[in-house]
């Protein structure tokens, strides 16, 4: 025992004496006064102590191993998509996509390569256009977009001197009105409500969605209305797990809104999606009616220098918007969106897998043992499970599946030394085995799908009748990696043991680094934060990515916006917390 003994054994007999004092024993003050028996059996109690933390310890790793091996299975090495926002031209007056339309991407280059967008919910369109977007205020007047034909000439005033300049000075503009000219492909009456997406910036669509809005009318504008919170209305919310619903209202459902499969189901982070979403500006439907369309806004002079008004032939609805007269307006481009038929599209691809049974009871089907690329596809890049059928149309379903047990047809997923495989056993069912089942399964590139610019042209993988051109209005962002199996040990423990909640400086590094696979670095320190409530105790988080990351400017901010968010939801309610990149102040 006196070989083994460690600093760790001397804390525990300390602490035992310290006891001993506590409860009034008398204990001599160094261990050669010690009774020889008592000195033993302290000694001998302390060396235990320790041995069977350390056997708790090794429990604990042992149950946890277990639970990813035996209960979450494959449900956690799971990347995260990119997403990035599309806009498409209706054909016909009203169409509908739904999450099945492919959107594709070439970039060239040395490997060119190919990305697949699928649409996040079903989107319905009809055809409407908002092709202008003006700025006017007493100290200037821009136009922020004129993609118009009858507008080309625009163009030249959108680069004019004196716009330069404007956009040179220091001193920010102040207040404003924003004039939205919306071109219209089916009678108004037909219209059921008109979502426009406001850019990427959710501050701005949240400032824009609580102003007076108006719509041209007979008489020059319509009854000034508020068009509130769409997101609210966004048709994910009714594709949402429930848990996620409670953790975007602030329930702290901690394991749940990890990145954790559980039940067959992907519970990945919808906050993670939910930003595009907060990002519309939604025109109700009963705003539409009593309106009309002309040809130009009616509080806007017939002639504006460097614009000819009298170019515009067709009739428009003029949606106008009154910004605050003390809204700072530092760079009026932000508002110069105001996108229809907008919608959020996450990164991914769809894959099959059939395998014959050949009447066997038992089979298994592995989802990449054919790939041509081990490098383009592989089971780090398996997203989800989407459906399991067979020769006869029955729906199979995870074993893990809250709702599974009333189907006597399942299957389960194992990870077996770099493959997924699904296996199955017929004999549950009774009868002869189907002549075949069907795996149908969607991979990501994670973080190799960010980074695709709003310039880059998509297109429909397939035809569809509905859809005309489509344009991309940001840089594709938020694609993360699939974890490591260590990665996943460590949350799972963490988790388990805090009920996800960071208590330390130690645990929100921990969090920080394991958010994104390109952070590298993070360290957590007690300080100051600036607030519009002025100087408030807080834990500051400096952040520090990979040299290799790749970042671009607009991905690198809102990856930061994003690891607040996170943080914030895994710390203690009265906590102030900042997280920034190193060397920020």
């Amino acid at each position: 025992m006196t070989a083994k003994w460690t600093d760790r054994e001397e804390q525990a007999f300390t602490e035992l004496v310290e006891r001993l004092r506590f409860w009034g024993y008398s204990v001599p003050a160094g261990e050669k006064l010690f009774d020889p028996a008592l000195l033993l059996m302290l000694k001998t109690f302390a060396y235990h102590t320790v041995a069977t933390e350390d056997k708790l310890a090794e429990a604990g790793e042992a149950i946890i191993d277990s639970l990813i091996a035996d209960f979450f299975v494959t449900g956690l090495k799971r990347p995260t998509p990119a997403f990035t926002m599309l806009s498409c031209e209706c054909v016909d007056k009203t169409g509908l996509i739904d999450t099945d339309a492919e959107f594709v991407c070439h970039l060239p280059g040395i490997e060119k390569r190919d990305y697949s967008f699928f649409p996040l919910y079903p989107q319905s369109i009809c055809k409407v256009n908002a092709d202008i977007v003006l700025y006017d205020s007493p100290a200037a007047f821009r136009v922020l977009r004129a993609s118009s034909d009858e507008a080309a000439t625009w163009e030249k005033a959108i680069d004019a001197p004196e716009y330069s300049e404007q956009k040179r000075s220091r001193e920010p503009l102040l207040g404003g009105t924003i004039y939205i000219g919306v071109t219209l492909g089916l009678p108004i009456a037909e219209i059921e409500a008109l979502p426009l997406y406001a850019g990427p910036e959710w501050q701005s669509a949240w400032m824009l969605n609580w102003l007076d809005w108006q719509v041209t009318a007979d008489s020059g504008y319509a009854t000034p209305f508020k068009p509130g919170k769409y997101h609210d209305r966004l048709e994910i919310f009714k594709h949402l797990d429930i848990r996620e619903l409670e953790v975007d209202a602030n329930f702290r459902s901690r394991l749940y809104s990890s990145d954790f499969l559980t039940s067959g189901k992907l519970l990945w982070h919808f906050k993670h999606y939910l930003a595009p979403a907060r990002c519309f500006i939604h025109i109700p439907a009963e705003e539409l009616r009593d309106v009309c369309a002309v040809k130009t806004p009616p509080d806007l002079p017939a002639q504006r220098e460097h614009l000819d008004f009298d170019g515009l032939k067709s009739p428009r609805l003029w949606f106008k918007a009154v910004l605050p007269p003390d809204e700072r307006i530092s760079d009026p481009r932000r508002f110069s969106y105001f996108n229809t038929n907008a919608f959020p599209a996450i990164n991914r691809r769809k894959s099959y897998r059939n395998k014959y049974t050949m009447g066997q009871a038992a089979v298994e089907v592995n989802l990449f043992e054919l790939s041509d690329d081990e490098v383009e596809h592989s089971p780090a890049k398996l997203f989800s499970i989407d459906r399991v059928w067979d020769a006869d149309e029955n729906e199979y379903a995870n074993f893990l599946d809250l709702d599974s047990y009333a189907n006597p047809r399942k299957y389960m997923v194992v990870e077996d030394e770099g493959s997924v495989k699904l296996k199955f056993d017929f004999t549950a069912v009774g009868g002869e085995p189907p002549d075949f089942v069907v795996v149908e399964f969607a991979e990501t590139e994670g973080l190799g799908a960010n980074g695709i610019g709003a310039d880059v042209e998509f297109q429909t993988a397939q035809t569809h009748p509905e859809i005309g051109a489509v344009s991309n209005l940001i840089t594709s962002q938020g694609g993360a990696d699939a974890k490591s199996a260590e990665e996943i040990k460590r949350l799972t423990g963490f988790f388990l043991r805090n009920h996800g909640v960071a208590l330390s400086p130690g645990e929100i590094e921990y969090l920080a680094r394991n958010f994104d696979s390109r952070i590298n670095n993070a360290t957590a320190t007690k300080g100051v934060s600036r607030t519009a409530s002025g100087l408030l105790p807080s834990v500051i988080v400096d952040v520090s990515l990979s040299p290799t990351a790749g970042i671009i400017p607009e991905e690198r901010d809102y990856l930061l916006e994003r690891l607040n968010a996170y943080l914030d939801s895994y710390t203690p309610i009265n906590l102030h917390l900042e997280a920034r990149w190193t060397g920020q102040v």
